[in-house]
């Protein structure tokens, strides 16, 4: 319930934001630099925006041809004992991508990968973060109110990457910090 549930989560946040994306552009003509993690009450795509296209694969092999970026995956060394890849959700709007990477352990262990195009900077997230550096960038760390750690955010190559799941904070800063680009039959 808990996976199905972060999961439902993870896919609200990469349609609002490829929907928020694409709609400022058509609006303005000027790039996005909004929220990459927006409040829930704005998980709805603007009126008059194209509807992300999503499609699932199960392999990364598979994700990694879908989408015109290289995909950042982690390090096997830093994944916790029993953690796999289950899946990949691709979203396609208006020429922009988005890719979710799923992965899943033991004891309800979840962990989610977010891979965005952007086409300005990230904006700040709203709620309570902090800034850490993760290889020389400045990344969020956001957390619910009650200090939960809920994802780590930050720009890379003009990508939104951000890291989030049940896991504990050391975990995700780990994760994160040992991402690299993938190789075929990964």
């Amino acid at each position: 319930m808990r996976k199905m549930k972060l999961c439902w989560m993870v896919f609200l946040i990469l349609v609002s934001v490829l929907a928020a994306c694409s709609s400022q552009q058509e609006e303005t003509g000027e790039p996005f630099s909004g929220q990459l993690i927006p409040p829930i009450a704005t998980l709805k795509p603007p009126s008059g925006t194209l509807t992300p296209q999503m499609q699932m694969v199960a392999s990364l092999d598979e994700a990694q041809a879908q989408v015109h970026f290289t995909l950042l995956v982690p390090d096997a060394s830093t994944l916790p004992a029993g953690m796999k890849f289950e899946d990949a959700k691709i979203l396609t709007a208006n020429k922009r991508q988005a890719v979710n990477l799923e992965y899943e352990g033991q004891n309800d262990q979840a962990l989610n990968i977010q891979e965005i195009d952007l086409e300005g900077p990230l904006g700040q997230p709203n709620g309570a973060y902090e800034t850490v550096q993760l290889g020389g960038k400045q990344a969020y760390l956001v957390t619910e109110g009650d200090g939960k750690t809920l994802a780590l955010a930050w720009e890379v190559n003009g990508q939104a990457i951000s890291v989030s799941g049940s896991l504990d904070r050391q975990s995700l800063v780990a994760i994160a910090n040992g991402l690299a680009p993938y190789a075929k039959n990964q």
